[in-house]
C-alpha cells in the first residue's frame, strides 16, 4: 500500500512538472549569424539624454549595417530586476513577478516561463551559451542553472563582483577562448555612479563614455559580417540618483543593434519594449519564439540577410 501511494505522488510530481512548462520550440532554419553578443549599460538611459554621451566611435560602429535608437521606453517599474528580466524571458514585468531582492536570493525555477538561454538550450543544445555580469542577481536569479550557461560570476546575495573593467577583461579573455553563440554581458558602473553622482551629473555621462569604450573592447574580438551587435540600457534615473518612478529621465532607454544585412528599417512604427529583446535573439538564431512570450521581433528585421 505504501509503494502504490508513493508511486501515485511519483507520478503527480511528474505529471505537474510536465504540465507546468511551455511548450517545446524547434529551430526552423539555419541561424542568420554565427554569434550573437548582448551588452547591457545599467542606468545608461538614452545616453542620456537623447544621445547626448554617446561617443563619435560607438556611433561609427552602429552606423555600419545598424543603427541606435534612443527614444524607446523601459517597462514599468524602470528598475533593474524587472527590466533585465524582461530582456531575458521576453515577458512584462507583471508576468515575471521578479524585483531586486528576489533576484539575488531565489533560483529561477518557474518552467512555464524560461530564460531566452534556456529556450534555445532545449531547442538547440550544440549552441554554447555565456553570462557574464557586474551584477550578480542577473546570474543567480534570471537565469536557469539547467540552460546550459556559463555563468561568471553566479553568487547569492554578492551584488557586485567586478568592475566594469574586470568584465571586460573576463569577456575578451573567455571569447578568445570560447567564442559563444550568445553572450549576454552586464555593466554596472554606470548605473553605481547615477546613485552616487546624479543621473545626467558630468561623472555619470563619464561613465557611459568610458563603458563605450569597454564596449568596443569586447566587439573587437567579434567577426562583423557574421556577429550580431548589440547594446541596451534599463532605465535612466533623475539628477537626484532615483529612479524607479515613470518620468522620461527614468523610462527613456537606448537601443543599438548591427548586423550584416540587417533591415533597420522594419523598426518603423514598431514600438520596441524590453520585452523584445528575447525574440529577436531566437528570430536570429533561427529558433522559433515560444506562444508565452510577450515580446515580438519586428517583421522583416532579418529578411534581407
Amino acid at each position: 500500500m505504501r509503494k502504490t501511494a508513493l508511486l501515485v505522488t511519483a507520478l503527480i510530481i511528474l505529471l505537474l512538472a510536465i504540465t507546468c512548462s511551455y511548450d517545446p520550440v524547434r529551430k526552423v532554419r539555419d541561424p542568420y549569424f554565427q554569434n550573437i553578443i548582448v551588452v547591457g549599460i545599467d542606468g545608461g538611459g538614452s545616453l542620456f539624454d537623447n544621445g547626448d554621451a554617446v561617443t563619435d566611435e560607438f556611433n561609427d560602429f552602429f552606423s555600419t549595417n545598424g543603427n541606435i535608437f534612443y527614444n524607446y521606453k523601459c517597462e514599468t517599474p524602470s528598475i533593474s530586476a524587472q527590466n533585465w528580466g524582461a530582456y531575458l524571458h521576453g515577458l512584462t514585468p507583471e508576468k515575471l513577478e521578479v524585483n531586486n531582492l528576489k533576484i539575488a536570493s531565489v533560483r529561477f525555477t518557474d518552467t512555464f516561463h524560461p530564460s531566452v538561454f534556456q529556450v534555445i538550450h532545449d531547442a538547440a543544445p550544440d549552441f554554447t551559451l555565456a553570462s557574464i555580469c557586474h551584477w550578480t542577481p542577473i546570474n543567480y536569479g534570471l537565469i536557469e542553472t539547467s540552460a546550459g550557461v556559463y555563468k561568471d560570476n553566479d553568487i547569492r546575495f554578492r551584488f557586485e563582483t567586478y568592475t566594469d573593467h574586470e568584465v571586460r577583461d573576463h569577456v575578451v579573455e573567455y571569447v578568445d577562448a570560447n567564442m559563444p553563440t550568445l553572450l549576454f554581458v552586464h555593466l554596472d558602473d554606470v548605473d553605481e555612479t547615477g546613485h552616487s553622482k546624479g543621473y545626467g551629473s558630468p561623472e555619470h555621462l563619464e561613465a557611459i563614455r568610458m563603458n563605450q569604450d569597454l564596449i568596443l573592447d569586447m566587439f573587437a574580438g567579434y567577426d562583423p559580417d557574421t556577429t550580431l551587435f548589440i547594446v541596451v540600457t534599463d532605465h535612466g534615473g533623475t539628477p537626484d540618483g532615483e529612479h524607479g518612478g515613470d518620468t522620461e529621465p527614468e523610462m527613456r532607454i537606448t537601443l543599438a543593434i548591427r548586423g550584416k544585412g540587417l533591415n533597420i528599417s522594419a523598426f518603423d512604427g514598431f514600438e520596441y519594449h524590453p520585452r523584445d529583446l528575447a525574440p529577436i535573439i531566437l528570430t536570429a538564431l533561427g529558433i522559433e519564439v515560444p506562444s508565452y512570450m510577450d515580446g515580438h521581433c519586428p517583421e522583416g528585421l532579418f529578411t534581407t540577410i
